[in-house]
């Protein structure tokens, strides 16, 4: 081969190279390998999946209930087996108050909640998506007036200075038992006031009397911090506890609802022949305190019915608040809407006296 043959081919070989060289600088680097993932790590993603999927299994009823005696007749069909008797899962959550978990019924996170008959009384007003559909209890251990020492009667009363949330359900029983122990509205000064300020109100002397809403374990001189009169009359106001589902359970889950009542009659059954082993099982499910427990259970009846009374004291209720609440001047609705005696009707008929 001649020198310009030659020199042509080292041109033609250089210019592969080159080329060869750059399509290698060009080409994309290799993806990174994902680790193999172990048996732990798998398990653990899976139950993340599933708690954001569907935490609840199907079927399920979510309770909201307040972490106190009116959730007695739940704790103990929970403790003992009752709703799996009954073929009825159920998932409780607990809440500081019966408020706390109506407000989460509203709001949908929950199926049913235990309520006190006042805030049913209250948002029935605005709302109709929800109804009663037993009455589970009522106690007389929920509201009184606490006042200074000295004043040892209800009658005392007259003249003094009151305090109390205004438009509030304390509010409500204040009037209804100061009308009990006739004392007029007019004789007394009502004092609006946060239930945190009421104590040290009382204490420096601005008021004479506040009424307390949230039952307490210790004697009152402990609670409070000072020497007070506890001026009870449980005729003046007795709290009905009732169970309250959103319509759309009522409607979507009747069987559900009737097995879930025939456990909560199981369990009315076994808090009446062994008390204290019901508020075992209480403050065990809940972790409620002891003391508080035991206490407030004292003075708590169960039953599961719907009857008249409790209708007749939510009208009355409902008729206070569209006078003196946010709604002043609306009339309530039919109060008789409120309630669904449907499904309590197939399991225990003589349960419904309305």
């Amino acid at each position: 081969m001649g020198k310009r043959a030659w020199d042509r081919a080292f041109l033609v070989l250089t210019a592969i190279s080159l080329l060869l060289a750059c399509a290698v600088a060009w080409s994309p680097a290799p993806e990174p390998r994902a680790p193999i993932a172990s048996d732990a790590d798998l398990e653990a993603q899976s139950a993340v999946d599933d708690m954001s999927v569907d935490p609840v299994a199907p079927g399920t009823l979510r309770i909201g209930v307040p972490g106190n005696c009116y959730s007695g007749l739940l704790a103990v069909a929970e403790r003992r087996g009752l709703f799996a008797a009954a073929n009825q899962p159920v998932e409780l959550v607990s809440f500081p108050s019966g408020r706390r978990a109506f407000r989460s019924l509203l709001s949908g996170e929950v199926d049913l909640a235990v309520v006190g008959d006042i805030p049913i009384a209250s948002e029935m007003l605005d709302r109709s998506d929800f109804a009663v559909v037993a009455v589970l209890g009522r106690s007389s251990f929920d509201r009184w007036v606490v006042a200074r020492p000295g004043l040892k009667s209800a009658t005392s009363l007259s003249g003094k200075r009151i305090a109390t949330q205004k438009r509030s359900g304390s509010h409500y029983v204040l009037e209804a038992y100061l009308d009990r122990v006739g004392v007029p509205l007019s004789r007394v000064e009502i004092v609006d006031m946060p239930p945190q300020d009421m104590p040290k109100a009382l204490a420096s002397g601005r008021v004479d009397a506040f009424a307390v809403e949230s039952p307490y374990s210790a004697p009152a001189e402990e609670e409070f911090g000072m020497a007070v009169e506890e001026l009870k009359d449980p005729g003046a106001y007795r709290l009905a506890f009732a169970l309250v589902a959103r319509r759309s359970v009522i409607e979507g889950a009747p069987q559900g609802l009737q097995n879930l009542l025939r456990g909560l009659i199981a369990a009315a059954d076994a808090w009446k022949s062994d008390a204290d082993g019901a508020v075992h099982d209480l403050t065990d499910v809940l972790l409620v305190d002891a003391a508080k427990g035991a206490r407030q259970c004292r003075f708590t009846t169960f039953e599961v019915a719907l009857d008249r009374s409790v209708l007749e004291a939510i009208e009355r209720e409902a008729s206070w608040f569209s006078h003196h609440g946010r709604d002043y001047g609306k009339p309530p609705p039919d109060v008789a809407r409120l309630f669904d005696a449907a499904p309590l009707r197939v399991v225990a008929p003589l349960a419904v006296r309305l």
